[in-house]
C-alpha cells in the first residue's frame, strides 16, 4: 500500500524536474499554474463611520473613463469603522480601475461621496501590487478624504 502512495507522489516529483529542465520559462509556467497572478485591493477605513462604494475594474488597460463606467465590471463594497478588507482579481482581469463612488455613511446613506481617477496596469500598478484606498475625515465630517497608495 505504501508503494501505492509514493509511485504517484515520485512520478509527479520527477515529471516537475523534466518540465523545469526542458527549456526557458517551464518553471515560470508551472508556477502561474499553481498560483495565478493577482492583483489586489484594498479599502482602509480610518474614519468613525462606515464606508460604501463600489469599483469599476476592466480587462482593457487602455480604456477610456467612459467606456469603463459603462462596460466594466462593477464591485460594491462596505467597510466599517476602523476596518479594513482586501479583495484579489487575475491580473488579466484588473488591468484599470476607477474608485466610482466611496460614501461616507454619516446618517443612513447620506454623507460625502468621492471617487478616483483611472488607474492603470503598466503605468500606475503592475501585477501583483497591492492598490490601497484609505477612507478619512476631519473633524468636520464633509471634509472625506480618499488617498490612494500602490505597493
Amino acid at each position: 500500500m505504501n508503494a501505492q502512495r509514493i509511485l504517484p507522489s515520485f512520478t509527479l516529483l520527477a515529471a516537475l524536474v523534466a518540465l523545469t529542465t526542458a527549456g526557458c520559462g517551464t518553471l515560470s509556467s508551472i508556477t502561474r499554474l499553481l498560483s495565478p497572478d493577482l492583483t489586489y485591493v484594498s479599502f482602509v477605513n480610518n474614519g468613525d463611520y462606515a464606508v460604501e462604494g463600489r469599483i469599476i475594474i476592466d480587462d482593457e488597460q487602455n480604456t477610456t473613463e467612459e467606456l469603463l463606467e459603462e462596460f466594466g465590471t462593477e464591485i460594491s463594497f462596505r467597510v466599517e469603522a476602523g476596518d479594513s478588507m482586501t479583495i484579489s482579481r487575475d491580473c488579466d482581469d484588473l488591468q484599470a480601475i476607477l474608485l466610482d463612488d466611496a460614501n461616507l455613511q454619516v446618517i443612513g446613506s447620506a454623507g460625502p461621496d468621492a471617487r478616483s481617477d483611472v488607474f492603470r496596469d503598466g503605468s500606475d500598478f503592475n501585477c501583483g501590487d497591492r492598490i490601497t484606498f484609505t477612507f478619512d475625515h476631519g473633524p468636520q465630517i464633509v471634509d472625506f478624504d480618499v488617498s490612494v497608495s500602490i505597493e
